[in-house]
């Protein structure tokens, strides 16, 4: 009931915060430290269910981080201020630059191949690569594949405003075969 909590890390540094935290596996967890202070960037990695946490630094340059995101355990995005965020390939112990969602504050992860970050934009990452901002003018988009299929189809669909979708399987003659979704 919350009654009993154990503290794991403590840093010593004044205005560092450990401020988001991403359950990847039951074992994999990473965390942000915000820092308002003049100092270089650096996330927290658990890879023992958060009993103990590793400190990894992002850049030698002093720059505010916020969100952190890993799409899988090697794979994973963390960011805050203007311009840039980073990426690494290697579990968190080396980043890159990217041009990836400016003043980036929560990464979610939509499933094993999809995470979403928030900034002041929307970006979506998708498998292979960094998809554009979602723009601001209204819009539906959908992507279907196979098509024809036979056994699997899977289903794409993105709306820039809130709206009713109907979301509906045709045979090639257009006969209904099955309704997905008709909601908001």
């Amino acid at each position: 009931g919350g009654a009993s909590w154990t503290k794991k890390y403590e840093n010593n540094i004044f205005n560092e915060y450990c401020w988001k935290i991403q359950r990847l596996t039951r074992q994999i967890y990473f965390a942000s430290l915000e820092d308002l202070t003049d100092v270089p960037p650096k996330i927290l990695k658990s890879v023992d269910g958060g009993m103990s946490w590793i400190v990894y630094q992002v850049s030698p340059v002093p720059y505010n981080i916020e969100g952190i995101g890993f799409i899988d355990p090697m794979n994973g995005w963390t960011g805050g201020g203007p311009g840039k965020s980073f990426e690494s390939k290697d579990g968190g112990k080396t980043w890159d630059s990217v041009a990836v969602c400016p003043y980036m504050n929560r990464v979610f992860k939509v499933n094993d191949t999809m995470m979403l970050a928030s900034g002041n934009q929307i970006w979506k990452y998708k498998g292979t690569g960094i998809y554009p901002v979602i723009p601001d003018k209204r819009f539906a988009w959908m992507n279907c594949y196979p098509n024809p299929v036979r056994n699997i189809l899977t289903m794409e669909v993105s709306v820039s405003v809130a709206t009713r979708v109907l979301l509906m399987l045709l045979d090639e003659s257009g006969r209904r075969i099955k309704t997905f979704d008709n909601g908001d």
